[in-house]
């Protein structure tokens, strides 16, 4: 390429960058920094071998400025690459042009490789993905490579991502579990992908069909060539620069088929294409092949891997002559060589024979079962053909070689193969009948055996197609394959797997005619049937109104997975629990309902649980039955179900778990969960059977807090009020009073139902002794005992005894009449008054002994326990046995002090 032209080229880019040729990046990464003003590269790049890094190594090594990569990507052995955004921060398109073995983009053995997180791509415009031993890849099948433009994508899962699940707002597609993949339409002209300016053709970061000096068009102008392979509009002269040849308004690498190019580099018309003898191993060797007349040399065929014939065809099919051996071995996907479609002449030249006599050696090919083409057989003009161990190949086929000296030795395996067998396939998803007709001139006398198995569903091929043995009878048997005999030309074949690839072929038993014939191998697909239940579905609830759910893809898939169906049923718990008295009958946490393997409502007689699958089991009958009633997860019809339903949800098949929101508070919900099938042509719905579960949400903070506690005292009665919780969202099912007096450890309770609280509108407590109490109220529902606030203080005093009362009066009337008397009354005053007084303490010590017996009486009856306050020294503890309590000193808040003797 010329300065000049080259220097045209990055002025028709957008921004400042640069255009590069095929990359080949190795070793270290600090050479990708030598590329990293790459803007676009026009061939292929291979980041390969980098094996002695972390992720510090990437940091200031990237291809800070790529968008646009025109054939493929290869990434190998790079080590400590977490994702690919580190060093493709930019990449929006891989347009495939030319591919790698039919894949436009290949991740393969990455050990450190988490996510592959290109979050700027936008297309992938030809071939497949390959990812290929990446142990800790996850968030592969949350990408829509569909979207991507991706045909197909062969994925070898080897992690198990649990947890694998995109945000909510992504909308079900993601690169991580934060990063959505962008599917929105931008404000980019459309001639863009990817943009600096909007709706500017001129400001496009990659063109979608053509870049004209620095515009995107869809069609280049008519002065110009169309660069098909990086996606330009050349003149003439660029194209000539650049090395490459002119054809049809095109400017290509080399010249089609039968053309070449003159020293203009325009191509002319010829009808050779001259190519050397090449080992073909795979795609690779395919596409160096391609348009290939003529061989100058041999061709030796062993195939690693599974190749579509049609990728054959297209690097063989135009062969006509070749002056060495053909050779083909080890290849177990080719079953016929009629991808050979125009070869004629296979010439054995005397120095180019294999093993020096062979120019046509066929061995060990496990499924070739034709050779070439029936009006295309190849004339082989010296050496001699070998078929050795190709079991499926019969003598028929090898007959058709025009050839004077041929072996075989393909083990006595084969037997002759029919094509006259007229077959007629008809099929649901477990059976299938299988037809056939005969022509009027073969006879068969004993019936007919057919063999079937499975194939790989992604290989629809004969890869696993059984070798045929012979058993001491000489009756042919395949292991591993199922065979079925009958005397008809009809048979039926029942449990079957549906959705499922089959192989099968016809035999006839014990021909007049001669031998026994084979019909070809052909194959059958069972339809799509319903598929099971989601497996290992989990629920957790996250806070009051959401939930979450996990689960994994049915065991049996029995079709293509489109989507869920999520049908969500609120339970009450009031009708379980309305019959139920939870102050004479308490919560208890009991284990009745902990196996949640196979819920049930009632589990034993006088045993229930409330709501389906909860966590808390009471003891006590609630809900009266005869007959326990239970419920299987396999066996449940949602309409059926008592609950109110809900809500129902569709979810992609794509997705392993479901956020549910905007729920009740404290509310029990079954969940049921189908997985459905996309329909069959004529069908209808393919949706399995449910998988229920049950999830309560979290109780709201504050929904079981009792509020404005009030205590009324009346001399020795204390009336309790209380605020019920505003807008509650559980069931109250009763309240409990707690008091207590100040000073002491031990509580006193008092428990009022919903009913009675409403009735009573609060608690009466009578009999308490003088001092300080304290008291509050907590609500008892399917949660539990609920929160509790502060204390709330009171004091009880009794009213003094009326005997001291009218003492004290006396008094005060002795002392006035005693200011009014003379001298002469003083002295027998004193004698009145001591008297008296000594009389009053004799009452009021025999009315104190009295009162203190029938309060030890009554404290003997009353069933409040009101354990004494003891220091927590025991240094200061006295034996009850030594104390004898003389009289009442005085009281206050702390309590009584008492004198003893």
């Amino acid at each position: 390429m010329s300065p000049l032209v080259y220097l045209s080229l990055i002025a028709a880019l957008p921004v400042d960058g640069k255009v590069c040729k095929s990359l080949d990046v190795r070793n270290t990464p600090e050479h990708i920094s030598e590329f990293k003003h790459c803007r676009v590269i026009e061939g292929h790049l291979q980041v390969v071998l980098i094996e002695r890094s972390d992720v510090t190594d990437f940091l200031n090594n990237s291809f800070t400025e790529l968008y646009e990569i025109t054939e493929y990507l290869i990434i190998y052995r790079v080590m400590g690459l977490p994702s690919l955004d580190v060093i493709f921060p930019k990449l929006t398109s891989i347009k495939g042009e030319k591919l790698f073995m039919g894949f436009a983009l290949v991740l393969y053995d990455l050990r450190n490789l988490r996510e592959i997180k290109l979050t700027s791509l936008r297309t992938i415009g030809n071939g497949g993905v390959k990812i290929n031993t990446c142990p800790d890849l996850c968030y592969v099948d949350t990408v829509n490579w569909e979207a991507l433009g991706v045909s197909y994508l062969a994925y070898d899962r080897q992690s198990e991502c649990e947890g694998e699940g995109c945000p909510l707002h992504c909308g079900g597609y993601c690169w991580s579990d934060y990063e959505c993949q962008n599917l929105a339409k931008s404000n980019c002209h459309s001639l863009c992908m990817g943009c600096t300016k909007s709706d500017s053709p001129r400001h496009c970061l990659s063109c979608k069909y053509f870049n004209d000096s620095g515009t995107c068009v869809q069609k280049c102008p008519s002065t110009k060539l169309v660069d098909e392979e990086f996606s330009r509009c050349l003149t003439v002269v660029q194209c000539a620069d650049q090395h490459r040849s002119v054809f049809n308004g095109t400017c290509i690498e080399t010249c089609p088929d039968f053309y070449e190019a003159d020293k203009y580099g325009l191509c002319k018309r010829t009808n050779i294409k001259l190519c050397q003898g090449i080992q073909i191993h795979g795609y690779m060797e395919l596409d160096h092949l391609r348009g290939c007349t003529h061989i100058n040399g041999s061709l030796d065929l062993v195939l690693d891997d599974y190749i579509d014939s049609r990728f054959l065809e297209r690097g063989l099919g135009r062969v006509v002559h070749i002056t060495g051996y053909l050779k083909i071995s080890h290849s177990d996907s080719i079953m016929s060589l009629d991808f050979f479609k125009s070869l004629t002449i296979i010439m054995g030249r005397p120095t180019e024979l294999w093993s020096r006599y062979y120019s046509l050696f066929i061995i060990e090919n496990p499924n070739l079962q034709k050779l070439f083409h029936e009006n295309a057989t190849p004339k082989i003009l010296g050496g001699e053909a070998l078929f050795q161990n190709n079991p499926h190949l019969c003598q028929s086929e090898i007959d058709k070689i025009n050839i004077t000296k041929i072996s075989v030795n393909n083990g006595g395996k084969c037997m002759p193969e029919f094509n006259c067998f007229k077959i007629v396939v008809k099929n649901n998803s477990t059976n299938v009948t299988i037809s056939w007709w005969l022509p009027y001139n073969v006879t068969v006398v004993g019936g007919y055996t057919i063999y079937y198995t499975k194939i790989h569903p992604d290989k629809f091929n004969p890869v696993q197609i059984k070798e045929v043995f012979f058993d001491k009878d000489g009756l042919a048997y395949e292991p591993g394959w199922n065979s079925v005999f009958t005397p008809n030309t009809s048979v039926l074949i029942s449990r079957l797997t549906p959705y499922t690839h089959y192989a099968y072929y016809i035999q006839t038993m014990f021909s007049p005619e001669g031998d026994n014939l084979q019909s070809p191998i052909s194959y059958f697909q069972t339809a799509t049937d319903d598929p099971s239940e989601p497996d290992d579905v989990e629920t957790e609830s996250q806070n009051e109104t959401t939930v979450t759910l996990q689960w994994k893809p049915p065991r049996q898939l029995n079709g293509d997975l489109s989507h869920y169906i999520l049908t969500l049923y609120r339970q009450e718990d009031y009708p379980l629990v309305g019959q139920r008295n939870f102050c004479t009958q308490p919560y208890e946490d009991s284990s009745c309902c902990r196996n949640q393997d196979e819920p049930n409502v009632f589990l034993q007689q006088g045993d229930v649980c409330l709501g389906l699958g909860d966590h808390y089991c009471y003891a006590k009958t609630a809900y009266q039955t005869d007959v326990p009633l239970r419920i299987s997860k396999r066996s449940v019809n949602p309409v059926n179900q008592t609950g109110q339903f809900f809500r129902e949800y569709i979810i992609k098949g794509t997705e392993t778990s479901f956020i549910v929101n905007k729920l009740k508070p404290f509310t029990m919900y079954t969940f049921f969960m189908q997985a459905c099938n996309r329909k069959d042509k004529g069908d209808g719905d393919h949706c399995g059977g449910f998988t229920m579960t049950f999830q309560r949400t979290q109780i709201r903070s504050g929904d079981d807090l009792v509020t404005d506690v009030s205590v009324r005292v009346e001399n020795t009665t204390v009336i309790v009020n209380w605020t019920k919780p505003k807008d509650p969202s559980l069931p109250i099912l009763a309240y409990r009073v707690e008091y207590t007096k100040v000073g002491l450890q031990s509580l006193m309770v008092e428990c009022r139902t919903e009913e009675e609280f409403i009735r009573e509108r609060g608690v009466v407590l009578e009999g308490l002794n003088e001092g300080s109490y304290m008291v509050r109220v907590g609500v008892v529902s399917l949660a539990g005992y609920g929160e509790v606030r502060d204390w709330k203080h009171f004091e009880v005093w009794r009213e003094r005894n009326e005997t001291l009362e009218s003492n004290e009066t006396r008094e005060t009337t002795d002392d006035s009449r005693e200011d009014g008397d003379g001298q002469n009354s003083s002295t027998s005053g004193w004698v009145y008054g001591i008297l008296g007084l000594l009389g009053v303490m004799v009452v009021s010590g025999l009315g104190f002994a009295i009162w203190r017996r029938y309060q030890e009486a009554r404290d003997a009856n009353d069933p409040i326990l009101i354990p004494v306050m003891r220091p927590d020294n025991d240094e200061w503890k006295l034996d009850d046995e030594t104390v004898e309590i003389i009289e009442e000193l005085g009281k206050n808040y702390v309590g009584i002090l008492y004198r003893n003797s």
